[in-house]
């Protein structure tokens, strides 16, 4: 998460968002009184974002968990995947795409 907030940094600072996860531990982490030197940082950095952690069980992330839990039986389904991956990577638009369409009015 740290990670994608450090990439989107200019478009989400000022706006308020809502992280759904269904890792336990971004929840735990704004919650601990002492947190390690790593995850203090870490959370130094996403103090500066205004967004909500909502828990969903890991079952429930139907959108991502198609390809992720995809079964590989053969070469065959091996070769969609790539060309599934490859083909979403060449739709996602390039930074300069985002922050043109953004800056205009």
């Amino acid at each position: 998460m740290v990670y994608g907030l450090k990439q989107c940094r200019q478009y989400l600072l000022g706006r308020k968002f809502v992280v759904r996860t269904d890792h336990t531990a971004l929840s735990w982490l704004r919650r601990t009184p002492e947190p390690i030197p790593l995850l203090a940082r870490w959370l130094t950095f996403i103090e500066e974002f205004s967004f909500d952690v909502q828990h969903r069980v890991g079952t429930k992330h139907l959108n991502v968990d198609s390809l992720s839990r995809m079964p590989i039986c053969d070469e065959a389904s091996l070769e969609t995947l790539r060309s599934i991956r490859n083909f979403v990577s060449r739709q996602l638009p390039s930074k300069r795409t985002l922050t043109n369409l953004l800056a205009t009015p």
